[in-house]
């Protein structure tokens, strides 16, 4: 725990990034559209239904997206996106590490697989304090899938548990 909050503290600091502002509030997508393995075809209608729920609960939100489709965004960048989102969204991959750079209190949703080894998400979440909630997707061998369809319900619902709860508040530590 404490050399996750050392790592985090460490690259806010080289980043330049002090306290976030408040006001809109910040839902982070991670997309694979470009990735070999894991591509959510059906990221259209997730995005969809993040404006829906987003709409319907209190305060202004805006939806970033962390993409893996060149140009890349620098390092400074990927730890100020991370750093200023609220909710963070993404499935299984190696986009979820920079999660590291989230505050205390940032809402995480976990889309994942049934395979032990995929677990690390979960683990970095609770280390660093950040609400976190698993989508599990059903199948075998789906982390060498090309195409993945996300079932958007189950995350909807799990927005929506992550709203209730107050995750991502602008009085979130």
């Amino acid at each position: 725990r404490a050399a996750l909050q050392q790592l985090r503290d460490l690259g806010l600091q080289q980043a330049g990034i002090g306290s976030r502002q408040k006001g809109t509030r910040r839902l982070l997508w991670i997309s694979r559209s470009a990735a070999t393995t894991r591509r959510v075809v059906n990221e259209d209608a997730l995005m969809s239904s993040f404006r829906c729920v987003l709409n319907k609960s209190i305060g202004r939100w805006v939806i970033d997206i962390f993409s893996d489709i060149p140009p890349l965004p620098s390092a400074k960048e990927t730890v100020r996106l991370f750093n200023s989102a609220n909710i963070v969204v993404g499935f299984h991959g190696s986009g979820q590490a920079n999660q590291v750079f989230c505050r205390s209190g940032t809402g995480v949703i976990d889309i994942n697989l049934p395979e032990p080894h995929s677990q690390y998400t979960a683990h970095n979440s609770y280390a660093l304090d950040m609400p976190y909630r698993l989508v599990m997707m059903q199948g075998v061998g789906l982390h060498q899938a090309v195409n993945i369809t996300v079932p958007v319900g189950d995350v909807e619902d799990a927005l929506r548990s992550l709203l209730s709860a107050g995750a991502g508040a602008d009085d979130a530590p």
